[in-house]
C-alpha cells in the first residue's frame, strides 16, 4: 500500500489543521491515542513523526528571523523528502494547506541564491559555486518537482524559471575541460553520476512548470521560449551535454502543448516553423542529436496550432515540413542499430504528423460500410500526405529496424481508429508490403503478417488485395520459412473468420496447396531441412483441414484440384498418413454428394493393403470410427462393402505363429515378410477393427439388420477363429471386443470407476445397455473354443448375467437355447434364464423347456417356468432414461377440449447416468406432454414431479397448477388421464383421473386454441436430472373431453392393451361376470355402493390425435444432424403421425408366458403335471404354475374352451389326499384377485364352481383342510370389503346348493359348524327364492332318513354292542335319557361287526343335526330381519310343508323349530289356514312330553315370537321359560301361584283368592290365537295319561341342544391342541431345542397348527345312548309329566286372569269339555251299566275326592281358578 493510499485511508494528516499537537502540549487525548494506534498498524512510526514535526516547524517559520527561517526551511525540506513522494499530492495539501506560501518562499530563496551565483564574473568561480549550490539544494529540487506538479502556476510569480533556464544554459556551455579544472580528476566520474539526478530534477521542474498557462505566458514575455529554442537548435554545444538540450526541448514541447493564441502568434511572428524546418534540412547527417530535438518541437508546434490558430500548420506545409521530417528518417537510418531508442522515438514523433491536419478525413463509402463507424474514440487520420510518406519510408528504407518501426506505427494508426484503415485502403500500401515479403527479413515479415492479421481480426475486414498477394506468395519461389509463415498466417485468419475461406478458394489456394503437397514442397527455393519440412507438412495439412471443414464448396474445389488422389498417395507415407486420414474424415463427413466414393476408397485400400501394413490398417479403422461418429450417412456407405472388408482384413491378417482352429495348422502367412507384427500390433489392429465396427452399428438400425445378412451368421466368429486370437493368451480380448460391440462403447481403461470388472478379464459399463443382441449368439458360438479356460467361460456368463436387465432383455429372446447346454456347469445360467423367462422367450424355447417336464419333474426348470409365469408381463412400454424424449408433430386445434391418457411406471433409476443435484423441481420433472404453437400464444404441458404430483400448465408464462390429490405411487403401473373441457359461460374445468377414478378437479384457463397444421410436440421428456426411470406405456390424446364411462373402459382394458379403443376391445363386465379383470376389481373397491358395469366404449377415429404404443414401432433413416436412436413409434390410427425417440429411449415389448403358452401345447403339459403329481410338493408346484397363468385373460378363455376346469376337477378328486394348506391357498388364489389394498374378490367363478365348491373333492381331504376351506368362504363374505360382491358372485354359481350338498355328506361336526356359518353369512347378505328352495329340499330330504334312524336303533339294541339305542315304542321305564346334541361316541370304541351300521347311523344323526341347525338359522334370520326373509319364506311354504315335520319319526328339535317357523309366518299374517289347528291337534300328540313344544304353542297363542333366554338355568318345571313369554307386568304372580299350589290346604288357597283378584286392575294381556288352547289341552291330556306310550323322543330342551354347539366346539379345539402338545413333546423336538439353545427356556410351538385327528363322532351328531346294563327306558315319568302340566296350567291361569276374551273362551262348552278330559285323564272309564252317575256329580265328587288319581295341584288349579262349581254344564 502506497503512502498516499494510506493517508487517504486513515486521514492522519488532519492533525496538521489543529492549533496544537501532542508534542507541543505534552498531552495526549484518548482520541489521539486511538488514532495513533490505528496508524501504527499500517505506517512507520518515523514517517508519522516526520509529518507531525514538518507541520509544527512550518507553523513557526514566519515568526523567526532570516537565519532561523533558513534553518527551519532546511528542516522542513528534509522532513518533506522523508514522508512525501512526488505523487502524494494529498499529503502535501494536508500539510501545507494550498502550499502557495511555501512554494513562493522556496522558489524565491532558490532564485535569489542562483541569481547570486550567476552574477559572479569569473566563469570558473561561478561554475564552481553553481555546482556547489546544485548539490546543496538537491533536496529543494526534489521538493520543487512535487510542487511543480501540483501548483506549478505559482512559479510564474517568481524568477525561478528564468534562473533555471540560465542554470541550464551554464551547464550546456560547460565543457569537460572546465569541469576538470573545477573538480579533481579522480572525482570527476563520481561527480558526473551524482549530479545527473539533480540536473534531471531541474529539467523536470521546467517541464512541469511549462504545463501551466501562467508560466507559459511568462516564458513568452521574458523570451524564455526563444532562449530554449536557441539552446535546442544551436549545434555548437558539446555533444556530452546533449541531455541539457533535451531538457530544453522538453520544456519547449510542454509549453507548446499548452500554448495559447498569444504564443502561437509569437511563434508565427518569429518564423520558428520555417526556421526549424530549414534547420532540420541543414542538419549534418551525423548530427542525430539535433534532429532528434527539432522533430518533437516541430510536431508539438504544429499539433498545438490545429486547435487554436492554423497559421503554423500552413507554414509547416508550405515549408515542406512533412517531407523534411520523413527524409530525415531515411537520412539517419544508419543510426537505428546504434541509437535504437532515440530513432524509435523520432519515428513515433514523426508518425504523429498523420494526425495533424485542419480537418478529419472521411473514408470512401465503398469501404466505410465494412467498418463500425463512430464507435472509436481514438485519433483519426488527418494528414494523408504524412501517411503516404510514412508508407514510402518502409519501401525506401534499407534498415530492417526502420521497416519494423514503420509497420508498428501503421499498426498503431489502424488500431487508434477504425476509420484510419478505411481511409488508406485505396493506397494499397499494405498489399505492396505483403507482395514484397520475400525481400524482407524474418522480423519484418512477422511484422507485416501481424499487420494483416490485425486488419482481419482487429478490424473485422477482409482485405482482398492483401489476401491475394499472400496467396500468390506461395506460387513464387520463396523460402520454406516464409511459406511456413504464410501457411500459419492463413490458418490464423481462417480460424478467426471462416468466411475468408471463400476468398482463398477464389485465389486457388487449394490448388496451390495440393501442388505443393504433391511435389513435397520442391518448388520452394532453398533446400528444406527435415525439421522445417515436418513443420511445413503439418501446418499445410492442418490448413487444408481447416479450409475444407464445413465448406462444401471448398471440398468440391479440393476434389477438382486432385486432392483425393494426393491423399491416397499420402496414406502410404507414415509421416503424412494421420493428416491425410484427417482430411479424409472431413470430406467424408461433409461432402454428402460423394462421400460414398471416399469411404469406398478407404475400404479398397484396406483390402488391397499388404498384409504387413498393420499401421495403415489401424489408422484407417481409427479414422473410419471417427467418421462414423460424426456422419450417419457414411455408415450407409460402409454397409455396402465395409462389413465384408472388415471380415476379410480379420481373416487375411492372421495372428503370426498360432494355430488356426479351423485347419489346425500354424499360421505361416508372414514367412519371407520384412515385418512380422507383434502381439501388441495385432491387438491394436483387432481393437481398432471392432471399434470401427461398433461405430458403424451405433444408432443405425439398418446396419444392425444387414450385418448378419452381408457377412453371414458365422462371419465374425469364423474370422476370429481363423485369425487365431483364440489360440493366444489374449483370447479374452475377443470376447471383450464383442462385448463392446454389444454395448456400443469404445474401450475404456480398466480402472474406470464407471464400469464393472469381472475377474480382471472382462469389463462392462455400469448398467450397460445391450444395443446389438446378436453378439450374444456370436459369443456363445466362440465359447466352446475356450474350453481350456474355465475362468473365461465363467466371466462370459457373468457378463451376460450383468446384461440381463431391463430393457436389455428385449434382445435375449433367443439366448436360452444358446446357454441351456451350460446349465449344469455354471449355476448362473439358471439365473440368466429365469430373468429372460420373466421378460420374453421365444415359442421354440418355451416348447423345449416344457418338453423337459413331460417325463419327469426337473426342479430348476420348474422354478424358471414358475418365475416366468409369475413375473412375466405383456405390457409394451418405452423405457425413458434421463436425457431421453419423444418428439412428434400433431394436427389438432383443441378448441373445445381434450383428453390425454397414458400408462406410467416409474422407479429408482438403473441407468449409468449419474444424477446431478437438481437446481429446481422443474428440472427434475417428467414431462408427459408438451405442445406449443409457433407464435407461443397457445401452450399445453403436463408434468409429473419427483414427489408423484401432477401439474398442468396452459400458458408459457403462467405457473404450473398442481392437482392436490395426485400423489402417484412408484413401482407400479398407473393409468393417468387428464380431461379438460372448455365452457363458454363458466370457468373451464380440468379433471384428473388416476386408475379410472376421478381424483381432483381444478379450475384452469383454457388457452389451447391451436391453429392446426404440423404443431411440434414432445412426449415423455425425461430430464438429465431425473431421479427416476420412467416407462411410458400406451398413450392417447383425444380431441374432446371423454366421459367417465370411457375412462373406466380404458382403465379396465389394462396396460397390456395395444389399440386405440375401437370395436369390442373389452367384454361386457358386471359384478356377476364369470371372470373379472384386476383393474375392474379396483374400480369396485373405489365405488362399492354402485354396481359398475363396463363395456367397450369406442372412440371416434376422426377425433383421435395420436395413439402411441411401443408395440407399434418402426425404424427410421437417421439424418446427419439427427440425435435420435433411429426408432420411432407410429400412431395406431394414422401411420403418418410418428413419434421419434431421442437419447436413451428403448421400446420394450415383453411377452408373458400366459400369452406365449397358447402358441404351443403348454397347457396340456401343465395339466399332465397335475395328473402325474404323486406328492404334495409336486402338486403344489403344478398348481402354482397354473395359478400364475390364470392371470392371463387368454389362458382363462382357453381353459374354458377346452374344458380345463372340468379336467382339473377330475384330477383334484383323485389327488385330494395330497392336499395341504399351501395347496388350498394356491387354489384359492386361482379364483381370487387382490385389489390395491390387498383385499380379495372372487374373480374366476368357473374355477371356483368346479373346484372350490365341489365337496366331492374336499370330503377326501383332512378335517383341518375342510374347515379352512369353509372358513375362507365365510371370511370372503363377512370380513372383506368386497363381502357384498363376493356373496353375490357365490350365489350366482349356486354356492348355497354346494354347501347344502356338503352338509348332505354328513361331514365332521367342525365342518358342519363352518358350513352353517358360511350359509348364515350368505343368507344374511341376501336370501332368494332359489336359496330357500334349495334349503327346503335339503330339509325335506333329511326327514326321509328318520325312519331309517329308528330301524338302526332296533338293530343295534338287539346286538351285543356295548352301545344300545332304546327304541321309542318301549312303553315304560324307570329312567330316561335326555335327547341332546352332545350324544356321541368315538368310532374307535365300536366293534367291527357294528362299525358300518353305526357309521350309517352316525351319518343319519349328523344330517338330522344339520337339519336342525339349518332350521334354527332360518328362524333366527326371520326373527331378526323379518321383512324380506318372511316374504321369501311365506312364498315358498304352505301347510303341507309344515305337516311334513309333524309325525312321530321326526326328531323333536326339528318339529319344534318347524312350529316356531310356522308361528312366525302366522304372527306376520303371511300364513292363514283354519285346518292348521285340527291337523296339529292330532299330529303333535307323540310329542306331548316336549316342554319347548308347549313353549312354542304358548308363544303362538299370545302372538309372540319364540325367544330363548341367555345364561339362565332351566329347571325341570320350566317356569322361567314360560315366564319369558308374558309381559313384565304379568310375570310376578306366577311365582305366588306356584307357592299357593304347593300348599296342601285348599282353604289357605281360598283365603288368598281376594288378593289374586286384585290383578284384574292390570293391563289386559293380548291373546291372538285362541284356538291354540285346544291344542295345548289336548297335548296336556296325553302327557298326563300314564298309559300313553307312543311318545317319539324324550323331552329335549332346544336351548340346551344348541348350547352344546359352543361347548362341543371348545372341547374339540382344546382336545386338538392337547394332542398337538403331546405329539410335539413325544417327538423329542423339545429336548432337541433345549440342547440347541443351551438354556432351560420353555420351547415355543404353535398350538393352532393343523394336524390329523381320529374320526370321532362328535357330540353334535348323535343322541345320548344308555349303557347296556339298562334293560329299558321310558321317555316320560309321572314327576316330569306333572311338573310340565303344572307349568303349562299356571301359564294358562295367568293368561286367564290377564285377558277377558280368553276367559270367555274358556267358558265355552268345548273348552270346558277339553279341561274335563284333562281332569279325568287317568280315571277309569266304567261302562254304562256299571257306573251311571250324572256328570255334575262326577265332577263334584272328583274335585272333592283326595284319592283321585289326578295330581292334587292340577285339581286345585282346575277347580279353583276355573271355578267349575259355578258352571252349569249342559248335558
Amino acid at each position: 500500500m502506497s503512502d498516499r493510499r494510506k493517508s487517504k485511508r486513515f486521514g492522519f494528516f488532519s492533525w496538521f489543521g489543529a492549533d496544537t499537537t501532542p508534542e507541543a502540549t505534552g498531552e495526549t487525548t484518548p482520541t489521539q491515542k486511538k488514532e495513533e494506534q490505528q496508524i501504527n498498524q499500517v505506517l512507520d512510526v518515523e514517517t508519522i513523526r516526520a509529518a507531525v514535526s514538518m507541520r509544527k516547524l512550518w507553523g513557526t517559520y514566519h515568526d523567526l528571523g532570516d537565519k532561523k527561517q533558513l534553518e527551519v526551511l532546511e528542516d522542513v525540506v528534509k522532513l518533506f523528502t522523508k514522508c512525501v513522494h512526488s505523487t502524494d499530492s494529498e499529503l502535501f495539501k494536508n500539510a501545507f494547506e494550498d502550499g502557495r506560501t511555501f512554494t513562493l518562499v522556496l522558489c524565491n530563496r532558490l532564485a535569489k541564491e542562483i541569481e547570486k551565483v550567476l552574477s559572479n564574473k569569473n566563469r570558473t568561480t561561478m561554475l564552481n559555486e553553481l555546482i556547489k549550490l546544485t548539490f546543496k539544494r538537491s533536496a529543494w529540487y526534489s521538493v520543487l518537482v512535487v510542487l511543480s506538479q501540483e501548483i506549478g502556476g505559482t512559479f510564474a510569480e517568481t524568477k525561478l524559471v528564468h534562473q533555471l533556464v540560465q542554470v541550464l544554459k551554464c551547464f550546456l556551455l560547460c565543457t569537460e575541460s572546465e569541469l576538470k579544472q573545477t573538480i579533481e580528476g579522480d572525482e570527476l566520474q563520481n561527480f558526473t553520476e551524482e549530479i545527473k539526478p539533480i540536473q534531471k530534477d531541474i529539467g523536470r521542474v521546467l517541464s512541469n512548470a511549462a504545463q501551466f498557462r501562467p508560466v507559459v505566458s511568462e516564458m513568452r514575455k521574458s523570451d524564455i521560449i526563444d532562449t530554449l529554442i536557441k539552446l535546442v537548435t544551436t549545434t555548437t554545444y558539446p555533444s556530452e551535454n546533449y541531455r541539457f538540450r533535451r531538457m530544453a526541448m522538453d520544456a519547449v514541447v510542454s509549453a507548446c502543448s499548452n500554448a495559447d493564441t498569444a504564443l502561437i502568434e509569437h511563434l508565427d511572428k518569429k518564423k520558428y516553423v520555417p526556421f526549424l524546418v530549414d534547420t532540420l534540412k541543414n542538419v549534418d547527417v551525423n548530427d542525430l542529436d539535433t534532429a532528434s530535438l527539432i522533430i518533437p518541437i516541430l510536431v508539438a508546434i504544429v499539433r498545438s496550432s490545429t486547435t487554436t490558430n492554423p497559421t503554423l500548420l500552413k507554414s509547416f506545409t508550405n515549408s515542406n515540413g512533412v517531407s523534411s521530417v520523413f527524409e530525415a528518417l531515411l537520412d539517419f537510418e544508419k543510426f537505428f542499430d546504434t541509437h535504437f531508442e532515440m530513432m524509435s522515438e523520432i519515428v513515433k514523433q514523426s508518425t504523429e504528423l498523420v494526425f495533424v491536419g485542419e480537418r478529419n478525413i472521411d473514408p470512401s463509402p465503398e469501404y466505410s460500410k465494412f467498418f463500425m463507424l463512430g464507435k472509436s474514440n481514438g485519433k483519426k487520420l488527418k494528414n494523408i500526405e504524412a501517411y503516404q510518406y510514412l508508407a514510402n519510408t518502409f519501401l525506401k528504407a534499407k534498415s530492417p529496424t526502420l521497416q519494423e518501426l514503420v509497420i508498428d506505427q501503421l499498426l498503431y494508426i489502424f488500431a487508434d481508429h477504425s476509420h484510419n484503415y478505411a481511409i488508406v485502403i485505396p493506397l494499397h500500401n499494405v498489399a505492396m508490403f505483403v507482395r514484397d515479403l520475400d525481400y524482407c527479413t524474418d522480423h519484418v515479415q512477422d511484422r507485416v503478417l501481424k499487420l494483416v492479421e490485425f486488419i482481419v481480426a482487429g478490424l473485422n475486414y477482409k482485405p482482398h488485395e492483401e489476401l491475394l498477394n499472400l496467396t500468390e506468395l506461395l506460387q513464387r519461389k520463396i523460402s520454406p520459412r516464409l511459406a511456413y509463415k504464410v501457411f500459419c498466417q492463413i490458418h490464423k485468419l481462417i480460424k478467426f473468420d471462416a468466411r475468408i475461406k471463400d476468398n482463398f478458394r477464389e485465389f486457388n489456394l487449394l490448388k496451390i496447396m495440393v501442388e505443393l503437397l504433391s511435389e513435397r514442397f520442391v518448388s520452394l527455393e532453398d533446400p528444406i531441412s527435415s525439421e522445417l519440412e515436418s513443420q511445413l507438412r503439418d501446418e499445410s495439412m492442418e490448413l487444408l483441414v481447416t479450409m475444407i471443414h464445413n465448406s462444401p464448396d471448398n471440398v468440391k474445389s479440393f476434389r477438382e484440384s486432385g486432392g483425393v488422389t494426393m491423399l491416397q498417395d499420402m496414406l502410404f507415407i507414415d509421416s503424412y498418413r494421420d493428416l491425410a486420414l484427417k482430411i479424409f474424415h472431413i470430406i467424408i463427413v461433409q461432402d454428402s454428394a460423394q462421400k460414398h466414393i471416399n469411404v469406398t476408397l478407404l475400404i479398397e485400400i484396406l483390402q488391397t493393403a499388404p498384409r504387413g501394413s498393420i499401421d495403415l490398417k489401424i489408422s484407417i479403422f481409427n479414422a473410419l470410427r471417427k467418421m462414423f461418429d460424426m456422419s450417419e450417412r457414411s455408415k450407409d456407405t460402409f454397409r455396402e462393402a465395409g462389413f465384408v472388408a472388415t471380415i476379410s482384413v480379420l481373416i487375411n491378417t492372421p495372428w503370426p505363429g498360432v494355430i488356426n482352429l479351423h485347419t489346425n495348422e500354424t499360421n505361416s502367412a508372414y514367412e519371407g515378410s520384412e515385418h512380422i507384427p507383434s502381439d501388441s500390433e495385432m491387438i491394436q489392429l483387432i481393437e481398432s477393427l471392432f471399434r470401427a465396427l461398433t461405430a458403424a452399428l451405433k444408432n443405425h438400425p439398418f446396419n444392425k439388420m444387414d450385418l448378419i445378412n452381408l457377412i453371414g451368421e458365422s462371419g465374425i466368429t469364423d474370422a476370429l477363429i481363423c485369425n487365431g486370437i483364440l489360440s493366444t493368451r489374449h483370447s479374452h480380448l475377443a470376447f471383450q471386443f464383442l462385448l463392446d460391440v454389444a454395448t456400443e462403447r469404445n474401450l475404456i481403461a480398466s480402472n474406470n470407476p464407471q464400469q464393472i470388472q469381472i475377474d480382471d478379464l472382462l469389463y462392462l459399463p455400469t448398467n450397460a445397455r445391450l444395443f446389438n443382441p446378436f453378439v450374444l449368439k456370436l459369443m456363445m458360438t466362440l465359447l466352446p473354443y475356450a474350453n481350456d479356460n474355465y475362468n473365461l467361460q465363467k466371466c462370459v456368463f457373468d457378463c451376460i448375467h450383468a446384461l440381463a436387465i431391463s430393457p436389455n432383455l428385449q434382445g435375449f429372446h433367443h439366448v436360452v437355447d444358446l446357454i441351456f447346454p451350460y446349465r449344469d456347469t455354471f449355476p448362473i445360467v439358471w439365473e440368466i434364464m429365469e430373468r429372460v423367462a420373466t421378460y420374453r422367450i421365444s415359442t421354440c424355447e418355451w416348447r423345449k423347456l416344457f418338453s423337459l417336464l413331460r417325463n419327469e419333474i426337473q426342479p430348476n426348470v420348474m422354478k424358471m417356468i414358475q418365475k416366468g409365469a409369475k413375473f412375466g408381463s405383456s405390457t409394451a412400454y418405452t423405457e425413458m432414461e434421463p436425457g431421453s424424449k419423444m418428439t412428434t408433430f400433431l394436427n389438432c386445434t383443441l378448441n373445445q377440449g381434450y383428453t390425454f391418457g397414458a400408462w406410467i411406471y416409474f422407479s429408482n433409476q438403473e441407468s449409468c447416468h449419474s444424477p446431478k443435484s437438481p437446481t429446481s423441481s422443474t428440472v427434475d420433472s417428467f414431462t408427459l406432454l408438451s405442445i406449443t404453437s409457433d407464435d407461443s400464444k397457445s401452450h399445453l404441458s403436463i408434468h409429473l414431479t419427483p414427489n408423484g404430483s401432477v401439474e398442468l400448465q396452459t400458458a408459457l408464462k403462467s405457473k404450473r397448477i398442481a392437482f392436490q390429490k395426485s400423489q402417484l405411487p412408484s413401482d407400479r403401473w398407473i393409468h393417468l388421464v387428464i380431461s379438460h373441457q372448455k365452457y363458454r359461460l363458466q370457468n373451464s374445468m380440468a379433471n384428473l383421473y388416476i386408475n379410472g377414478m376421478l381424483m381432483d378437479t381444478i379450475k384452469v384457463a383454457f388457452n389451447t386454441n391451436f391453429a392446426g397444421g404440423r404443431i411440434p410436440a414432445q412426449l415423455a421428456v425425461c430430464s438429465e436430472h431425473c431421479v427416476f426411470n420412467y416407462r411410458m406405456g400406451n398413450c392417447i390424446m383425444y380431441e374432446d373431453a371423454l366421459p367417465i364411462e370411457s375412462i373406466h373402459s380404458m382403465y379396465v382394458a389394462g396396460q397390456d392393451y395395444n389399440g386405440y379403443y375401437q370395436g369390442d376391445y373389452l367384454a361386457n363386465l358386471n359384478p356377476l361376470s364369470d371372470h373379472l379383470p384386476k383393474n375392474y376389481i379396483d374400480l369396485l373397491q373405489q365405488d362399492r355402493e354402485q354396481s359398475i358395469k363396463i363395456h367397450s366404449v369406442s372412440l371416434q377415429e376422426e377425433k383421435m390425435i395420436f395413439a402411441f404404443t411401443a408395440a407399434h414401432c418402426t425404424l427410421d433413416s437417421i439424418s446427419q444432424k439427427s440425435i435420435t436412436n433411429g426408432i420411432q413409434l407410429t400412431s395406431l390410427h394414422d401411420d403418418n403421425i410418428r413419434a421419434q425417440l431421442h437419447g436413451r429411449a428403448f421400446p420394450c415389448t415383453p411377452q408373458s408366458l400366459g400369452d406365449a403358452i397358447l402358441n404351443f401345447d403348454g397347457l396340456s403339459v401343465i395339466l399332465n403335471l397335475i395328473e402325474r403329481s404323486d406328492t404334495s410338493d409336486r402338486l403344489l408346484e403344478s398348481l402354482t404354475l397354473l395359478l400364475h397363468l390364470l392371470f392371463s385373460d387368454r389362458v382363462t378363455d382357453e381353459m374354458e374352451r377346452i374344458g380345463g376346469y372340468d379336467i382339473i376337477n377330475g384330477f383334484l378328486r383323485r389327488k385330494a389326499t395330497l392336499f395341504t394348506e399351501s395347496i388350498l391357498e394356491v387354489l384359492w388364489q386361482c379364483v381370487m384377485l387382490s385389489s390395491i389394498t390387498g383385499e380379495e374378490i372372487l374373480a374366476n367363478l368357473k374355477f371356483c364352481n368346479r373346484c372350490m365348491l365341489d365337496f366331492e373333492i374336499w370330503k377326501r381331504t383332512s378335517i383341518p383342510i375342510q374347515r379352512k376351506l369353509f372358513e375362507r368362504i365365510t371370511w370372503l363374505i363377512k370380513e372383506n370389503c368386497y363381502g357384498n360382491w363376493n356373496a353375490s358372485r357365490l350365489k350366482h354359481i349356486g354356492v348355497v346348493q354346494h354347501l347344502l350338498f356338503a352338509l348332505d355328506e354328513s361331514p365332521n361336526i367342525e365342518i358342519v359348524l363352518s358350513v352353517i356359518q358360511a350359509i348364515d353369512n350368505l343368507l344374511r347378505h341376501k336370501i332368494t327364492d332359489e336359496d330357500f328352495q334349495n334349503i327346503s329340499s335339503f330339509l325335506i330330504h333329511s326327514l326321509e332318513l328318520d325312519q331309517l334312524h329308528f330301524q338302526q336303533q332296533q338293530q343295534l339294541s338287539s346286538s351285543s354292542s356295548p352301545v344300545q339305542l332304546t327304541p321309542s315304542h318301549f312303553r315304560k321305564t324307570n329312567q330316561h335319557s335326555s335327547l341332546t346334541l352332545s350324544s356321541t361316541t368315538s368310532s374307535s370304541t365300536l366293534n367291527t361287526t357294528t362299525n358300518r351300521p353305526f357309521k350309517r347311523m352316525k351319518q343319519n344323526y349328523t344330517k338330522c343335526s344339520c337339519r336342525n341347525l339349518m332350521m334354527k338359522l332360518l328362524y333366527d334370520l326371520i326373527i331378526k330381519n323379518g321383512g324380506e326373509y318372511l316374504d321369501v319364506f311365506s312364498r315358498n311354504v304352505n301347510l303341507k310343508w309344515f305337516y311334513q315335520f309333524v309325525h312321530q319319526r321326526v326328531q323333536p328339535i326339528s318339529l319344534i323349530l318347524s312350529i316356531q317357523l310356522m308361528s312366525a309366518a302366522m304372527i306376520s299374517d303371511r300364513l292363514r289356514n283354519d285346518k292348521i289347528y285340527n291337523i296339529f291337534k292330532q299330529a303333535l300328540i307323540p310329542y306331548c312330553n316336549q316342554q319347548d313344544l308347549y313353549y312354542s304353542l304358548a308363544s303362538l297363542m299370545l302372538g309372540r315370537t319364540v325367544t330363548y333366554p341367555h345364561n339362565i338355568p332351566h329347571d325341570s318345571n320350566g317356569i322361567p321359560l314360560f315366564e319369558m313369554i308374558l309381559p313384565v307386568a304379568h310375570r310376578d304372580a306366577i311365582v305366588h301361584d306356584q307357592y299357593m299350589m304347593s300348599s296342601s290346604s285348599i282353604n289357605t288357597a281360598n283365603a288368598n283368592t281376594s288378593a289374586n283378584n286384585n290383578e284384574n286392575n292390570r293391563i289386559e294381556l293380548q291373546v291372538v290365537f285362541m284356538d291354540v288352547l285346544s291344542i295345548i289341552l289336548e297335548l296336556l291330556k296325553f302327557n298326563h295319561d300314564d298309559e300313553y306310550s307312543l311318545l317319539s323322543y324324550p323331552n329335549t330342551s332346544t336351548f340346551d341342544y344348541f348350547s352344546d354347539i359352543i361347548k362341543s366346539e371348545k372341547a374339540i379345539q382344546a382336545k386338538r391342541r392337547w394332542q398337538m402338545v403331546r405329539q410335539y413333546v413325544h417327538s423329542g423336538q423339545v429336548k432337541e431345542m433345549m440342547n440347541n439353545n443351551g438354556t432351560n427356556s420353555p420351547p415355543v410351538f404353535d398350538l393352532n397348527k393343523s394336524m390329523s385327528l381320529p374320526n370321532v363322532f362328535t357330540s353334535l351328531s348323535n343322541l345320548n345312548v344308555s349303557s347296556s346294563s339298562m334293560s329299558s327306558s321310558c321317555y316320560k315319568s309321572k314327576k316330569q309329566s306333572r311338573a310340565l302340566c303344572d307349568a303349562v296350567l299356571m301359564f294358562l291361569l295367568r293368561v286367564y286372569r290377564g285377558n277377558s276374551n280368553f276367559r270367555s273362551h274358556c267358558r265355552k262348552l268345548e273348552t270346558l269339555e277339553e279341561f274335563s278330559n284333562l281332569l279325568f285323564v287317568n280315571v277309569p272309564n266304567p261302562s254304562d251299566e256299571e257306573f251311571r252317575i250324572p256328570s255334575n256329580t262326577i265332577l263334584s265328587s272328583t274335585l272333592n275326592n283326595k284319592s283321585s288319581p289326578i295330581v292334587p295341584t292340577t285339581t286345585i288349579i282346575i277347580k279353583k281358578h276355573f271355578q267349575f262349581e259355578h258352571i252349569q254344564i249342559d248335558h
